[in-house]
Order: C-alpha cells, then sequence, then structure tokens
C-alpha cells in the first residue's frame, strides 16, 4: 500500500496515460479535488470512511435509501414492482467518476495486446436466454480485474444482498468457447463471501442463473460489494482477455421498513397537535400565575385586603 503525496507530476498528465491508484494511503490533503477519466483514486486515501472513498466525490445526500436496484451492464428495467436503474456507461481501465448520488462504480484492469473496447468491461449474451426476467442477464458489467460497487446515503442497519450471475460469455458446447474458466472472489464490506467463485459451476451451467444471497451491515451510510480476479481461471480461452469478474445484477434490500408517507404525514400532525397543546398549558399557566384566572397573585390580594381590613378592625 502507498503512502504519502501523490506524486505532482501523475495529477498533471494528460488522458494519454492511464493511473490506477485505488486502495491506497496516500495523505488526504494532496488529493485532487475533481475526477478525471484516466486516475482512479477510489479508497486511495480514504482513510476508513466508507461514505465518501474519494475526494472528488460529494456528501450529499437529497434523501435516505431503504431498497437499491442495480441492472449490471444494462438498461434501466422493471421487473414485478422493482425498478432496476441502468448500469450501461463504459467502463475503463482506470476508472472511477461519480455521476450518481446514490452509487458508482470503480473498474480497473486493462487486456494487455487487445485493443480496448467496450467488450472488455461490457459483456453481451452469446445466445438466446430464456430463464426467467432475462432482461437482467442480457448484458452484463465485467472487468478485467477489479470491480466495485459503492452504494451511498443507505439508512444505517442490516441489509439483505442479492447478486445476480449468469456465464453468457463461456459455452458448454463443443466450440472453442468451451474451454474457458471464468474464476473470481467475491466482497461485501470488506468480508469476502464467495471465493474462488465460478458462475457456471454454481448454475450448473451457462445461460443458467445463480443468485447469491447475503446479509450485510451497514453503519455509516455506505455499502460496498467488489468483484476481484485473483489470477485464477483462464485469460485466452475463448479469446484473449475473455476472463475477469462478470455480474448481472444487484439487489439491495434493507431490513427495516421506510415510514410510509401516510404514516409521516399523521406522525407531523400528532407532533403538531402536541406541540400546539403544550403551548396553549403553557400560556394558560402563564396567566393563571399573573392572576388574571384567579390564580396565586389573585388569591395574595385577597389574602392582603383581608389582612389590612382586620388591622383597621
Amino acid at each position: 500500500m502507498l503512502s504519502g503525496p501523490i506524486p505532482p507530476w501523475i495529477q498533471s498528465q494528460n488522458t494519454r496515460y492511464e493511473f490506477d491508484l485505488s486502495y491506497n494511503n496516500f495523505t488526504e490533503i494532496t488529493t485532487p479535488t475533481n475526477c478525471k477519466e484516466t486516475l482512479n483514486l477510489f479508497k486511495s486515501s480514504w482513510g476508513g470512511n466508507y461514505s465518501k472513498p474519494v475526494e472528488c466525490l460529494s456528501d450529499y445526500c437529497s434523501k435516505d435509501q431503504y431498497s437499491v436496484h442495480i441492472n449490471c451492464g444494462g438498461s434501466e428495467t422493471t421487473v414485478g414492482n422493482t425498478i432496476y436503474e441502468a448500469d450501461d456507461e463504459p467502463g475503463g481501465a482506470t476508472k472511477y467518476v461519480p455521476k450518481r448520488e446514490v452509487w458508482q462504480i470503480s473498474t480497473t484492469g486493462h487486456v494487455w495486446d487487445v485493443k480496448p473496447s467496450e467488450d472488455d468491461y461490457i459483456a453481451q449474451n452469446m445466445s438466446i436466454l430464456r430463464m426467467n426476467n432475462s432482461q437482467l442477464y442480457t448484458k452484463a458489467r465485467l472487468t478485467p480485474l477489479s470491480l466495485t460497487y459503492h452504494v451511498r446515503c443507505l439508512v444505517n442497519g442490516n441489509y439483505n444482498v442479492k447478486l445476480h450471475f449468469a456465464e453468457i460469455v463461456m459455452r458448454d458446447n463443443r466450440s472453442f468457447y468451451s474451454l474457458g474458466r471464468r474464476i473470481f472472489d467475491v466482497y461485501i464490506q470488506d468480508r469476502i463471501v464467495l471465493k474462488d467463485f465460478d458462475i457456471e459451476k454454481a448454475a450448473q451451467g451457462v445461460d443458467k442463473v445463480y443468485i447469491h444471497n447475503s446479509t450485510a451491515k451497514v453503519t455509516d451510510t455506505a455499502l460496498e460489494i467488489r468483484l476481484h480476479w485473483a489470477g485464477k481461471g483462464t485469460t485466452t480461452s475463448p479469446k484473449i482477455g475473455i476472463y475477469g469478474p462478470l455480474i448481472s445484477a444487484i439487489d439491495i434490500e434493507s431490513e427495516s421498513k421506510p415510514p410510509t408517507k401516510g404514516k409521516r404525514k399523521k406522525l407531523i400532525v400528532a407532533g403538531s397537535v402536541v406541540l400546539l397543546l403544550f403551548l396553549v398549558f403553557i400560556l394558560l399557566s402563564v396567566l393563571w400565575w399573573k392572576g388574571y384566572l384567579g390564580g396565586r397573585k389573585s388569591r395574595d390580594q385577597g389574602t392582603v385586603m383581608n389582612i389590612s381590613l382586620i388591622c383597621e378592625f
């Protein structure tokens, strides 16, 4: 892990050069405040702050989130009553540019001896998919090395996390595409949940769905899901560059239900009524104290008058 200030010559380089400085411990004061497409600073000086893993990320959240659903690598789609947000922006070898308020992605890794293309970071299905909710699996997000989803603005508490996988690139027929093996690790909140994970093996075939269910605790309004290629599996079969982590969709659901609008409105009304009654009580108490309502001062004055009459008598 690197530390100290980020060298100025790295920050001043143009977009011809790509630098991946993620997951380091640089001096925070030296990190740039503007994100660049070719300079990945994700967790380069984060200091354990999950809610803000990079200086160019805003702290602002317009509202608390109880659930997040992402169609990794694909466009926005709806399954039942759930809307999956689009995740179809091109990836990159050193890319982390926050463009959304709630969640962002960090992609790292470059396939050597291959001209970079969008296919290196978004996979397209190779055949007709017949599983349920196939719109979640026709495309997938992938990367040669590391893929991280950083989800912010979450209400602290326990969450159920579903990770959707389907191997849509490798084949299980007699073609050359059947020779590849995709193996990677999956972490949630820096805790490994899938070790040496092989989608095809877990789903018992290609173009089949495997959903991994897990739980995670959010204590600082943020949750991190990281997929990392640990150097296992094939790298040149069926062709150079067909390897690395791949994921189709993500579901993040809080175990706590968000307050409904009706309930919230009732709470506001009830609070207003209680406050109004309290103010009325205070006002009446003051009036009683001053004797306008036959209170203490009125009785004190009556006592003084009685004493005066007795003395005169």
